[in-house]
């Protein structure tokens, strides 16, 4: 059996250390570098969606906000059941993450190798329409976004550069810490959560009751706790029209209007 090589051993003067921003800060043969944390991308998840022949279409736009740090080059859409995809090239639905040791689960959008700089997301840059259908009524789910997992600069080097420089110690320092969490940035969104012919009223409650877990959790939360959820539809309902006149934004405003969607399908 093949015995596993030796650690390297670490050189005099060399650290890698880790400060609470995220940022490396590394030392090694009389070289000095920080690597900022990849994930400073500004996504934006825009969705609208609407029953079509018995299945629920969702189409999505998705944005880097002008003042990203990073670019985005991967996203991973977090249904909880399957669905089909379609993305306008060269993006396209992949099986194969650019991070060997990426946990995420979800419908996984990429860009080719060699189609990086025409389809990578810088700052200001969108993707759209991503198409997906699916008989799933829509409820909460998590996106993932993705910074590249190489072709950084470190001041007038590449990485390739930089790591031929520092020891050997220190590479493999540095390929520890470079994990797929380094280079996400998860995000709440609207997608399908449960088949269309298992929705519910109770259904719809028990996800309003999952909700108040979320960021954007505290009017909802207080609401929650203040008066639970009636279990008829016509008291869910006008429950959630209250919720609605505390004027949330952002994903608390879109996750109640699906729930009241839910509800008036339901009807």
């Amino acid at each position: 059996m093949r015995q596993p090589e030796p650690l390297p051993e670490k050189e005099a003067g060399g650290e890698v250390a880790v400060r609470n921003v995220g940022t490396i800060e590394v030392r090694s043969r009389n070289l000095t570098f920080e690597f900022p944390p990849p994930n400073r991308m500004k996504p934006v998840l825009q969705v609208t969606y609407s029953e079509s022949n018995g299945r629920i279409v969702y189409v999505y736009r998705l944005v880097n906000r002008v003042g990203a740090a990073d670019p985005i080059s991967s996203v991973v859409l977090g249904f909880l059941v399957r669905a089909e995809a379609k993305v306008l090239p060269p993006w396209f639905v992949s099986t194969r993450s650019p991070f060997p040791r990426d946990s995420s689960v979800g419908t996984l959008l990429n860009l080719p190798d060699h189609e990086y700089r025409r389809g990578i997301l810088h700052a200001g840059g969108s993707l759209g329409p991503i198409e997906v259908t699916r008989d799933g009524m829509p409820g909460l789910i998590s996106v993932t976004c993705f910074s590249p997992p190489r072709g950084r600069r470190v001041g007038a080097l590449t990485d390739g550069q930089f790591f031929d420089a520092v020891s050997p110690w220190v590479r493999f320092q540095l390929a520890q810490l470079d994990t797929a969490e380094r280079h996400q940035l998860v995000l709440p969104a609207i997608g399908p959560v449960v088949p269309m012919k298992e929705d519910s009223p109770g259904g719809i409650r028990k996800e309003i009751r999952s909700a108040s877990s979320m960021p954007e959790r505290v009017p909802l939360q207080k609401l929650v706790r203040s008066a639970p959820p009636p279990q008829e539809s016509a008291g869910m309902e006008a429950w959630l029209a209250d919720a609605q006149k505390q004027q949330p934004s952002g994903i608390l405003a879109e996750f109640l209007d699906a729930m009241i969607w839910r509800l008036k399908r339901l009807r």
